[in-house]
C-alpha cells in the first residue's frame, strides 16, 4: 500500500484516485501516514468486530503465562522481550483491546472449525454401535479428508461473538461489514463510519451518503466518482454490447434516432428531424424569407425606388409624348418596354412575400415574361434601325414593316413563344408552395414556389437568344450617325445584361438553398430593369429637362449624315446626338416624325 501511495505521490496524481479497499488497509488512519492526502475520500471496508470481555479479563488474569517459552507468539506479535516484558504486555492489554485487534472474529473463525469437526465426529462416532467414542475420534481424525471437512464447514451455522455465523454454498461468509471514509476533520485525518453492510439483513446496505467526503477531482464539486465499466452513451448514440457491464457507443447520423432500447439507428421520415434526445422524430417547421430580414429590406427598398422611377418615367412619356425625342424612339415599343420594367419590379416584391399558391402563380407567369417584354421591343428597335440605315445607302424607297403597327406585331411574335412556354409548364406542373429540404443531413425545411428546373432552363435559353440577337444587330448598327443612334444605348443595355446573366445562371443552378435562389432571382430582376431605365430612358429625359435648345435635326443635316456617317456637323445635329434620337422610318421625313 505504501509503495503504491509513494508512486502516486511521485506522479502528483492528487485527487485522482478513489480507493475502495478491504479490511487490511483501513483499521486505523495512522496506517496512511504520510500519504493521507492520497487516500483521502476513500472507502475502507472492515468486518464487524466486538469487545470480548471474558477474553480481556482472562488475558489479564493469566499475564504470567504469556511471558514463558510456551507462548512464543508474545515476542513476535506483542514485541515484548526482556526484563520489562510483563509491563509491556500489560500496556497492550488496555480496555477494549479485543475490539481493536479483531479478537471476536478470530474466536468465531476457531469456532467455525470446532463446529465443523464436532458435527463430523458426532455423525461418525455418536451411535450405539461405537463402543469407544474417544478411539473413534482418533481414528476418524487420522483419516480425515479435506473434502469432507469442507462440506461440514459450508454447513456450519451458529451464533458467534459477532452475530450469527453462516456461509453460502460457494463458501462466502454472510458477514457484517463496516464502511469507513477517510476524512479531513479540523486539519487531521480520521476514519469516519459512514455505513454498514449486513449480508443476512433484509436491507443489507445502510449508507449515510451525506457524511461521505469524496475527493474533488471529479468535476471539483465533491460528487461521487463514477463506478461503471463504460460511460452512458450520449444522446443519438447506439449501444454496442461488449459484455455484461461494458459497451461501446456508436453515433447515429444527424437525421436518425435510436430505437430498440438504443441498439439500432432509424432514419426519420420526410420533413422530420430527431429531437434533442434522439429518441423521436419531430416535424420540421418550414422557414421562408421574412420581410424583416435585412436582405429583404434592402431588396424591397430597391424595388420601391425602381417602381417610383418607373411611374415617373411613364408620367414623363405621357406628358412629353409629342416631343420629337419621344416620338423618334417609338412610343408604342417604349410603352411595352416600360410594362416589362414595371412587371420586373412587381415580380421582385412578390418573390419576397411568403410562398403561397397565388404568389407562386404570379411568379411562374411573370418572371420570365417580364424579361421577354423588355428584350422583345429592344430587339425590334435594333432590327428597325439596322434595316433603315442599311437601306438608306441603297434606296430612298419606303421599307415595309417599319410602321408602329408592324413593330407591335413583330414584338408580339417575339414574346408569344415565352407565353406558350409558361402556359405549357404551368399545365404540366401547377403552381404551388412546396416544402423543400435542401439536404437530408441538415435540419432545414424551406417553403418555396415549385419553380421547375426545366421551365427555368427553357425560358432562360429563349430570353438569352433574344439578347444575343439584339447584341448582333446593335453591333451591326454601331456606325449609324450619333445624331439618331439609340442603338448605342440598346447595345450598352443588352451587353450589361449579358454580363449579369453570365454571373447569375451558374450561381443559381449550383446553390442548393431556396432562400439564396430567391435572392438571386430578385437581384437579377432588379438589376436588369434598373439598367433598362438607366440606359434607354434616362438619357432622353436628361435631354428634355436639363439640356437647353435641343435642336430638331433638319432634312439636309440628316441626309448628309446618312451619306457621311463618320463625319457629322455638330451645329446642325445640335445636342441631340448625345441622347440618341432613334430613326423611325426609311426617309428623312419619317425619322423626324
Amino acid at each position: 500500500m505504501r509503495r503504491l501511495f509513494a508512486a502516486i505521490d511521485r506522479l502528483q496524481y492528487y485527487d485522482y484516485f478513489t480507493f475502495v479497499t478491504t479490511d487490511g488497509w483501513g483499521r486505523s488512519a495512522d496506517n496512511f501516514y504520510p500519504y493521507e492526502h492520497i487516500a483521502r475520500g476513500g472507502l475502507f471496508i472492515e468486518y464487524t468486530t466486538t469487545t470480548v470481555l471474558g477474553f480481556e479479563q482472562y488475558s489479564r488474569d493469566h499475564i504470567d503465562n504469556f511471558s514463558g517459552a510456551e507462548t512464543p507468539w508474545t515476542t513476535e506479535y506483542l514485541r515484548c522481550e526482556g526484563t520489562n516484558s510483563t509491563q509491556c504486555i500489560l500496556d497492550q492489554l488496555y480496555d477494549d483491546f479485543s475490539h481493536s485487534n479483531s479478537v471476536s472474529t478470530i474466536i468465531d473463525a476457531v469456532y467455525v472449525f470446532a463446529h465443523a469437526y464436532h458435527a463430523f465426529l458426532q455423525e461418525k462416532c455418536n451411535s450405539t454401535d461405537v463402543p469407544d467414542e474417544v478411539a473413534c475420534y482418533r481414528e476418524k481424525l487420522a483419516n480425515l479428508s479435506m473434502d469432507v471437512i469442507l462440506e461440514k464447514l459450508l454447513n456450519t451455522s451458529f451464533d458467534g461473538t459477532t452475530g450469527h455465523i453462516k456461509f453460502t454454498k460457494s463458501g462466502d461468509y454472510l458477514g457484517k461489514y463496516i464502511l469507513r471514509n477517510l476524512q479531513d476533520v479540523n486539519g487531521s485525518h480520521k476514519l469516519v463510519q459512514v455505513g454498514e453492510w449486513d449480508s443476512q439483513a433484509t436491507e443489507r446496505l445502510l449508507l449515510n451518503e451525506e457524511n461521505i467526503q469524496w475527493i474533488s477531482g471529479y468535476g471539483g464539486d465533491g460528487s461521487a466518482p463514477p463506478s461503471v465499466c463504460s460511460e452512458a452513451c450520449a444522446p443519438k448514440h447506439t449501444i454496442i454490447t461488449l459484455d455484461t457491464c461494458c459497451w461501446g457507443c456508436f453515433r447515429c447520423q444527424d437525421n436518425e434516432i435510436t430505437v430498440n432500447n438504443k441498439t439500432e439507428c432509424q432514419r426519420c421520415g420526410r420533413h422530420q428531424w430527431p429531437n434533442d434526445d434522439g429518441t423521436e422524430c419531430e416535424p420540421i417547421v418550414a422557414t421562408y424569407l421574412q420581410w424583416s430580414d435585412p436582405r429583404s429590406v434592402m431588396l424591397s427598398t430597391l424595388c420601391s425606388v425602381g417602381l417610383l422611377l418607373s411611374v415617373l418615367t411613364i408620367v414623363g412619356y405621357i406628358r412629353h409624348r409629342e416631343h420629337f425625342l419621344i416620338k423618334a424612339s417609338s412610343r408604342e415599343l417604349s410603352a411595352i418596354l416600360l410594362v416589362g420594367v414595371v412587371m420586373c419590379y412587381v415580380t421582385s416584391l412578390v418573390l419576397l412575400a411568403k410562398p403561397s399558391k397565388p404568389t407562386c402563380c404570379v411568379v411562374r407567369i411573370t418572371y420570365m415574361l417580364c424579361f421577354t417584354l423588355i428584350y422583345s421591343p429592344a430587339l425590334t428597335k435594333a432590327i428597325r434601325i439596322f434595316r433603315i440605315f442599311t437601306r438608306s445607302h441603297k434606296s430612298v424607297k419606303s421599307l415595309k414593316g417599319t410602321s408602329a403597327t408592324s413593330q407591335l406585331i413583330i414584338t408580339t411574335l417575339f414574346f408569344l413563344p415565352q407565353i406558350i412556354l409558361s402556359a405549357v409548364w404551368i399545365a404540366i406542373v401547377p403552381p404551388e408552395a412546396t416544402p423543400l429540404m435542401p439536404s437530408a443531413m441538415e435540419k432545414r425545411l424551406e417553403l418555396t414556389c415549385n419553380l421547375n428546373q426545366g421551365e427555368m432552363i427553357s425560358s432562360l435559353v429563349y430570353n438569352l437568344l433574344l439578347i444575343l440577337v439584339c447584341c448582333f444587330f446593335a453591333f451591326k448598327t454601331r456606325k449609324v450617325p450619333d445624331n439618331y443612334n439609340e442603338s448605342r444605348f440598346i447595345t450598352l443595355s443588352v451587353y450589361t445584361t449579358l454580363v449579369i446573366w453570365l454571373a447569375f445562371i451558374p450561381t443559381y443552378f449550383t446553390t442548393h438553398l431556396s432562400t439564396t435562389k430567391i435572392l438571386l432571382l430578385d437581384l437579377a430582376l432588379i438589376l436588369n430593369s434598373s439598367l433598362t431605365l438607366l440606359c434607354l430612358f434616362a438619357p432622353k429625359f436628361y435631354a428634355i429637362y436639363f439640356v437647353k435648345n435641343v435642336v430638331k435635326p433638319s432634312m439636309t443635316t440628316m441626309a448628309r449624315s446618312m451619306d457621311q456617317p463618320s463625319s457629322f456637323h455638330p451645329a446642325a445635329a445640335g445636342t441631340s446626338r448625345a441622347f440618341g434620337a432613334d430613326s423611325g422610318s426609311s426617309s428623312a421625313e419619317s425619322i423626324v416624325q
